[in-house]
């Protein structure tokens, strides 16, 4: 019971942007973290799918339960290891379980998948333009942090969304590659 009051905190506080998961874990102190941790962690990442589920049963209304801890003990009923609390919890719980469940089978069979994780959205890749690299000629010859040398005047070769920028004094003629790719650009250049 003590698990579930301090994961439904945790959740509540990462919400309001209160911190993030893993500092709010361990500054609870909880006597078993990593099992805290997990528990918070995995109804976070099916967070939408939980709160559809309770929407679509009406769970909050019927129980009286708070949204933090109805997530919180739907994950650990449908899709996590079991409740592992008793009482009137564990009873109420169970008493709407068939229900929850029926709700999550026609979330899968309308989606058309087998398991919870596909039901999770899709990643989207984090950038669909590959490497970027940003060139910056250095201002002073302190600044440099790595590059190139002795680049031609013509034949500069920029990937997708990058920047060249070319300012300043620069008298010994230095280059910084910078971005996500440095070492790729600094080869392209030389």
């Amino acid at each position: 019971m003590a698990l579930y009051m301090k994961a439904a905190e945790i959740l509540e506080k990462a919400e309001r942007k209160q911190g993030a998961l893993k500092t709010l874990v361990y500054d609870s102190k909880f006597a078993n973290i990593k099992q805290l941790f997990a528990l918070v962690c995995e109804t976070q990442k099916f967070s939408s799918i939980l709160v559809e589920i309770i929407e679509t049963t009406k769970l909050l209304k019927q129980t009286k339960l708070r949204l933090p801890l109805a997530k919180v003990l739907v994950y650990d009923l449908l899709m996590g290891q079991g409740l592992k609390c008793g009482g009137s919890w564990k009873a109420m719980m169970m008493k709407h379980r068939s229900r929850l469940q029926a709700v999550l089978a026609r979330m899968k069979v309308k989606q058309k998948v087998s398991n919870n994780e596909d039901l999770l959205p899709a990643k989207r890749p984090a950038s669909s333009r590959g490497p970027a690299a940003q060139i910056c000629a250095c201002e002073h010859p302190e600044d440099h942090r790595g590059g190139c040398r002795g680049l031609p005047e013509e034949g500069w070769l920029c990937l997708p969304g990058t920047s060249l920028q070319v300012g300043g004094s620069n008298p010994e003629g230095e280059i910084l590659c910078e971005g996500h790719a440095p070492a790729r650009a600094a080869g392209l250049l030389s």
